[in-house]
């Protein structure tokens, strides 16, 4: 195992390897498509292992591939990766994202990329994901890359990104509910590339209920949601994660 782990870091550090043999060391197809998690719990206890390697094993059969390759990095973080002859669709993981909804094990996902550099850079994408969660005051079971990559790009001034939220979405923000809601609606709309059908199938709504909030949304924000849509995404995706930020007078 020792063998395996110092295998895996030098792959992960870039050293030169020949990857057939790689794979057959590590009985995990390189050349494939690879899918890379971060796994972690809050607390560890004698079955805290065992427990984040059955998530990983989930993970595998969700995406329709063999058993992960496991790393495990310490009581309570394990490193997992799963190979697949072709790229997972988006939709592959969400029964596994509804599982994990009442356990304790937290999951990172990197977007799926193909052969020895997949294998990296879907490490780094779930690594960055989790050390976003880590500081996230609403940490869903299964955090992708793909939903929170501006905000991990962003993370480095996190005062100006905060501006921005209150700015942007200010409206938007506070305990009531019905601000809850045209929130939800609004970042499904655009995350649904402005579809109103995709987004009422996607929040199980009527899809006139899904334009009422988005018309609500535009009156409290004061323009058309297409006129900043790309900014107006990023601060809600910030507020989904972190919670609302208090708006300044």
């Amino acid at each position: 195992m020792a063998r395996r782990a110092e295998l895996i870091e030098s792959l992960l550090e870039g050293v030169d390897v020949e990857v057939d043999q790689a794979t057959q060391r590590l009985a995990h197809p390189l050349r494939q498509w690879q899918s890379a998690f971060v796994l972690w719990t809050a607390e560890a206890d004698a079955s805290t292992t065992d427990a984040m390697v059955s998530v990983a094993g989930e993970l595998a059969r969700a995406l329709g591939g063999p058993r992960p390759l496991v790393r495990v990095a310490g009581s309570r973080d394990v490193r997992c990766w799963v190979a697949t002859p072709g790229r997972p669709g988006p939709a592959a993981l969400t029964e596994v994202g509804t599982s994990l909804a009442d356990g304790t094990v937290r999951v990172a996902a990197g977007t799926p990329f193909a052969g020895l550099e997949g294998f990296r850079s879907s490490h780094l994408e779930a690594l960055a994901a989790q050390h976003l969660a880590m500081s996230a005051v609403r940490v869903p079971p299964l955090l992708r890359y793909s939903d929170v990559e501006l905000l991990c790009l962003t993370a480095e001034r996190p005062e100006l990104l905060q501006r921005m939220v209150v700015r942007e979405v200010g409206a938007l923000c506070g305990a009531d509910k019905n601000l809850a809601h045209l929130r939800e609606t609004v970042l499904t709309y655009l995350s649904s590339r402005m579809n109103v059908e995709a987004a009422a199938e996607r929040l199980f709504v009527h899809k006139n209920t899904v334009r009422y909030r988005l018309s609500r949304a535009e009156e409290l924000l004061g323009h058309p949601l297409a006129e900043r849509a790309a900014l107006v995404e990023l601060a809600l995706r910030h507020v989904a994660v972190f919670g609302p930020l208090a708006r300044r007078a």
